[in-house]
């Protein structure tokens, strides 16, 4: 349960599970809930004025003093919250977010042949903060898996793989296990461009078929177009990346295939195009 954030006994209850966590020897602590907003709170014990409203600000300074008493404990650590905030960013190594990154207003889709219409593409906070590492939400089961995880992809999001609700583990859920496996192994492949590469969503290339979903990530001369779609059998689209030369086209699934320029995704396929600048 989140706290007033101006209550320095709710801090010390914060700061001993730090402490438990290194005792334990993990790699990273997490707290839950942390970049949420809180409730005004009214009691005077806390040192605020009443009612208090600044909250936010008080928990991002009490997020910095907690996230700061981690580091000094133990350099290493990782340290997460859940909820993804703009004032409660800067003190975190990775967010996990809240909702479901992968709803849609469409949720018939699969039957209509209709494209999936997106509630939450996180495309504008992801290009204002391009370096948060953000986790993806809700793959839970075996019911839903590649689509997800291509969104996942294509947002640069991290799996939080939590299976049944952290009560199994991967083993329990085998299809997931499967494509996880072969998403994070591109990921692998790319690793330099789709870990370290600034997310650009579509500054840098357009498509003629607006039912691909795409997205953009630059490091340096170098450039990888991510392009996935689910709703058919078989999408087509030109791809075109002005001042770049095409150095490789790879996918989850080796599914995807080029006809001339333009390329041939199946249903549920996710390619990485990866390009570098021209020579003036």
């Amino acid at each position: 349960m989140v706290a007033c954030p101006s209550c320095r006994s709710w801090l010390e209850i914060l700061k001993r599970h730090v402490d438990f966590a290194i005792d334990l020897g993990v790699d990273s602590v997490f707290f839950d809930q942390l970049g949420f907003t809180s409730t005004p709170c009214c009691d005077p014990t806390h040192g605020h004025p009443i009612p208090f409203i600044g909250l936010m600000r008080r928990k991002r300074e009490m997020l910095r003093e907690l996230y700061e008493y981690a580091k000094s404990r133990k350099p290493g650590m990782g340290f997460g919250i859940e909820c993804v905030s703009d004032l409660t960013l800067q003190y975190t190594d990775f967010v996990h977010i809240v909702g479901d990154p992968e709803g849609v207003w469409n949720p018939d889709w699969r039957t209509t042949g209709e494209p999936p219409q997106l509630k939450s593409a996180s495309y504008l906070f992801k290009a204002a903060f391009p370096e948060a590492v953000i986790s993806n939400r809700n793959i839970r089961d075996d019911s839903d898996v590649e689509f997800p995880v291509n969104r996942m992809l294509l947002l640069g999001s991290r799996s939080d793989v939590e299976v049944y609700r952290c009560r199994a583990s991967l083993a329990e859920a085998p299809r997931d296990q499967a494509y996880l496996a072969k998403a994070n192994a591109l990921r692998e492949r790319h690793r330099d461009l789709l870990y370290r590469g600034v997310f650009c969503a579509d500054c840098c290339h357009t498509l003629d078929n607006p039912d691909v979903q795409s997205n953009a990530f630059r490091l340096g001369d170098r450039l990888a177009v991510l392009l996935t779609q689910s709703d058919r059998d078989v999408r087509k689209t030109r791809l075109s990346v002005p001042g770049y030369e095409r150095v490789e086209l790879d996918s989850v699934s080796g599914d995807v295939s080029l006809e001339g320029d333009t390329i041939v995704l199946p249903r549920h396929a996710l390619a990485v195009v990866t390009y570098r600048k021209k020579k003036p």
